[in-house]
């Protein structure tokens, strides 16, 4: 009821609107005080003459509530994207470097040689590991930033 008096006193009801809250301010007397107190409240806000917010208002409130600059998510889509691409390959190349498996088994596998590049297979593989590492501990704080905002 009382939306439908806001929209009777602001003038936004429609003709068939204005015609029933007539009609209920007619026969109800708790619609017609309603009305009344709101009628008076919308005279006295359109009587105090509303002040202009200043020139840095709008600066201000849209620092208080942003204030982690905007990050476009397209670049760390594709920058994750492209850490992740290295790590596979680098992880790929490792695991083509390893001559043996455990147990003693050998399996044939073919050797990728780069010729300038001679790494240990099993400093690699640490390399490779504290990479992934890294990236599952940013991956993780940076889900918990967006759990959290």
């Amino acid at each position: 009821m009382e939306e439908r008096l806001w929209d009777f006193i602001d003038g936004r009801a429609d003709a068939s609107e204005r015609a029933a809250v007539e009609a209920l301010l007619a026969t109800d007397g708790a619609a017609r005080e309603k009305y009344a107190e709101l009628l008076e409240l919308h005279e006295a806000l359109h009587a105090s003459g509303l002040e202009e917010p200043g020139v840095r208002f709008t600066k201000n409130v849209m620092e208080a509530i942003a204030p982690v600059p905007y990050v476009n998510k397209r670049v760390i889509r594709g920058i994750a994207v492209l850490l992740l691409s290295l790590i596979g390959v680098v992880l790929v190349y490792i695991l083509l470097q390893i001559p043996s498996f455990p147990k003693g088994k050998n399996l044939p596998m073919p050797v990728i040689s780069i010729p300038d590049i001679q790494l240990n297979p099993y400093v690699s593989i640490v390399c490779v590991f504290v990479a992934v590492v890294s990236g599952f501990i940013a991956l993780d704080a940076l889900l918990h930033k967006k759990k959290t905002a």
